[in-house]
This record gives structure tokens, sequence and C-alpha cells, in this order.
């Protein structure tokens, strides 16, 4: 419902970028822009709420980085941290806060690809940089390091805030 009222907002907003205001003139680029970051950060400060609230009532110990990316390392294999071009194979199982899965991997079914160099949410990653082979973690990926608005169009709704919970195989 929220996500319904927030696009309907946008809508309206948008759409009133061509009318005339009721003093006659027009909305200038910049009020636009403004109020356009004023919705936006609305919306980053619920988002960042609702993860406080998740992070609280799972008692879990993240770290959270300067993007907002949040991991806990649950179990630490040591080791060298995943770096920009390596071939990373992970395992995972991914939610939504609230606990709705939308995709695993299963048995042998793993993920490869390029750290910093393939198409997967960026969130991914950052978090495989603070993973080292035969680490298992939590992370948490704003919609900003994930889908973003639009989700992925199919199990990802528009807006999600992402649970991982990720294993790393391989780093080569």
């Amino acid at each position: 419902m929220i996500r319904f009222i927030i696009f309907t907002s946008l809508i309206v907003l948008l759409g009133n970028c061509n009318q005339r205001r009721n003093n006659g003139s027009e909305m200038t680029q910049k009020e636009i822009d403004d109020r356009l970051m004023e919705i936006n950060e609305q919306m980053t400060g619920n988002e960042k709420n609702r993860i406080d609230a998740f992070v609280e009532k799972k008692s879990w110990p993240l770290e959270e980085t300067g993007t907002g990316l949040r991991y806990w390392i649950y179990e630490d294999a040591e080791g060298e941290t995943g770096k920009r071009g390596q071939t990373a194979e992970i395992s995972f199982v991914i939610t939504l806060l609230d606990g709705t899965e939308c995709y695993r991997t299963e048995g042998d079914n793993t993920r490869k690809f390029r750290i910093e160099q393939s198409d997967v949410e960026s969130g991914l990653h950052e978090a495989i940089q603070y993973l080292s082979a035969g680490d298992k973690a939590k992370v948490i990926l704003p919609s900003h390091l994930a889908y973003g608005l639009a989700g992925d169009m199919n199990k990802i709704p528009l807006k999600s805030t992402l649970v991982y919970d990720i294993e790393l195989h391989s780093l080569r």
C-alpha cells in the first residue's frame, strides 16, 4: 500500500510539471528537482527505518558500510577477500524483509560473476569484497544497491530491500 501511495505521488508530481500553478507561474526545473530530491530522501529514510527495525528484531551484529550495505559474516573462513576482476562463485537465498523468499540456488547450481565487471546487483559486488572463500554471511542490500525502483519485474517488487544469506565458495 505504501508503495502504491509513493508511486501515485510521483505520478501526480510529474504530471503537475506541465501544468500551471494557481498563481499562473510554471514550476521551474530547480523546483521540480528539489521536490523530487525531497521525496527521494523521505523514501530512503523510510527504507532505513524498516532495515533498522528488521536488524533489531533479528539481533544480528551487522556492520554497515558507507553505501548503506549491511553484512555479518557468521562463518568466517579467513583468507583474502574478493578483489575487482576475480570470479566469485556463490550460493544464496534471497528474501525480502518480511521473509518472502524470492530466489535460491539449489544444490550444485551456483552463481558465478566477475567482481565489479558483471551485470549483478551493485551491492553484491560490494559485499563479496568483504568476504573470503568459504565465508557465510547475511547481507542486507537497500533497494538502491539491489534492483532499485523497478524491482526485477519478476519476484522482486519495486523498491525492495533484499536480505541475502550467502556462501562464497571460491574466488578465482
